[in-house]
């Protein structure tokens, strides 16, 4: 008698509950959002659709995200919601729990594959958008099973991580043991992608934090940077006695030759021919480089094993007038001469520099009338040389 009355009353709560689902007060998603959570939960067993949406496009994965209920989350997501699904503003629901600082919620949804890279309406990922909340959802979205994820191009989360030059999640990353060194479809690492931004200081540090963790190194035009690195030796010395500052500064690295002078290295360093960093930055043209090293209290008269100043050595690059007038700015002096006798004036017109060169230099009071070991002024050069724009300057200047 008992069970045919037990089995009467399950019949008749059903009935009720199957009406409520035909003729629902509110959607399910309005229930969870209204702290109806148990009674969601009996709506959705009757329920067949665990990915139906609401008005706004909302699943009730979304409506969960948003009240950073983890149960729930975890429960929709057993009964087979669907992570990747996009409101009509075009958040998944990952995006839907990192705006609405759902902590909780985010680190369980951030597990199913893929959720991490997706993208919402405005097209961030919902790493970005994460990163973005400071160390707030480290530990949601920075992980063991992340770190194993990649995006549609093969690329994973250090390789956003470092794009985006988050020291700190790079921090949080490797303390997670979180591989280095994995390559894109085109073959990008993480380290290529901090290589490729030589302007940024804040990339470089994060090139030593990944040598340093073990970032696979890839040698090449970096390798200099890279022995620096990984044997904490900004001040090293190569072969030919040149220091990491004189690459950086032949290459034009200038973040990387900031990043170094900022760990305190031997700015007026020479190497085994007296050239220190300035020479070779004035050398190879490297306009930044120069204004770096100058700005940081690089030698402009310090001569190398020639006699040579870096004055003497501006070569490369066409914008002279520039270089020399940051030269001279900054103490340079323009009748210095080298072993052969001849000034940066000789020099000019002996490569048949633009006018524009000598118009700098006689304006910090170049000497035009000049001597070198030959005996030849500035002006005989130009004669030689049948160079009838730089003969018409120095008879301006009143040359011998």
């Amino acid at each position: 008698m008992k069970k045919h009355l037990y089995t009467i009353a399950f019949f008749t709560l059903s009935l009720f509950l199957l009406s409520c689902v035909t003729k629902p007060k509110k959607t399910i998603q309005e229930m969870i959002l209204s702290g109806e959570t148990e009674e969601a939960k009996v709506f959705f067993q009757l329920k067949s659709d665990v990915n139906a949406i609401d008005k706004d496009g909302n699943t009730v994965l979304h409506a969960a995200a948003i009240i950073d209920d983890a149960d729930l989350v975890t429960f929709f997501i057993h009964k087979g919601a669907h992570t990747a699904l996009k409101n009509f503003s075009g958040d998944t629901p990952l995006h839907t729990a990192i705006k609405n600082k759902s902590i909780q919620a985010a680190k369980i949804i951030a597990t199913a594959d893929g959720a991490i890279f997706s993208r919402d309406g405005d097209g961030k990922s919902a790493l970005s958008l994460g990163l973005e909340n400071d160390s707030l959802f480290y530990d949601a979205l920075i992980s063991t099973k992340t770190g194993q994820m990649r995006d549609s191009k093969n690329r994973s989360l250090i390789h956003y991580i470092v794009e985006k030059e988050d020291e700190k999640a790079l921090s949080f990353a490797i303390s997670k043991k979180i591989p280095l060194s994995v390559v894109d479809d085109d073959g990008i690492s993480p380290l290529d992608i901090a290589y490729g931004k030589t302007n940024s200081v804040e990339s470089v540090k994060i090139a030593s934090m990944l040598l340093l963790a073990g970032a696979k190194p890839l040698r090449d035009r970096f390798s200099y940077f890279e022995d620096a690195v990984i044997l904490r030796s900004i001040s090293m010395r190569f072969e030919d006695g040149q220091t990491p500052l004189h690459l950086a500064s032949i290459f034009g690295h200038t973040a990387i030759a900031e990043w170094i002078i900022e760990n305190k290295a031997l700015i007026n360093a020479k190497d085994i021919l007296g050239s220190t960093p300035l020479h070779e930055a004035c050398r190879y043209g490297n306009i930044d480089s120069i204004r770096l090293l100058l700005e940081s209290g690089a030698d402009p008269n310090a001569s190398d094993s020639l006699g040579k100043t870096p004055l003497h050595l501006v070569y490369e690059n066409k914008d002279k007038a520039t270089i020399y007038e940051m030269l001279l700015r900054y103490g340079a002096n323009p009748n210095v001469k080298d072993m052969y006798g001849d000034t940066p004036l000789h020099i000019a017109s002996i490569n048949a520099f633009d006018v524009s060169a000598l118009e700098v230099l006689t304006s910090y009071n170049a000497d035009v009338n000049e001597r070198n070991k030959q005996g030849n002024t500035p002006l005989s050069l130009a004669i030689n040389k049948e160079n009838k724009d730089h003969v018409a300057f120095y008879i301006r200047k009143n040359a011998d």
